[in-house]
């Protein structure tokens, strides 16, 4: 995933989401690396944190506050969410 800003007549790009990124399991706690292999759909939710899904891999990717220094991203299977 990649963000985009434009300046004057360039689009600078920066790379926002790895697809073998390092993410926090939301279940275990533990860090986890992501293999994203068909990520879907995204949506940025009322906290402005982004929601990938990826739906062959049965995951949820939540990117907190994406593209800052402070970008973290936490992990949730689908399996578990239906729990």
């Amino acid at each position: 995933m990649v963000s985009a800003k434009l300046k004057g007549s360039t689009t600078l790009l920066a790379q926002t989401l790895a697809g073998n990124a390092a993410a926090t399991d939301v279940t275990t706690g533990s860090c986890v690396t992501l293999n994203l292999q068909d990520p879907d759909s995204m949506i940025l939710d009322p906290n402005g944190e982004l929601v990938l899904t990826s739906q062959a891999d049965m995951q949820l990717v939540v990117i907190q506050n994406p593209g800052l220094a402070c970008q973290d991203r936490v992990r949730r299977t689908i399996d578990q969410a239906r729990r």
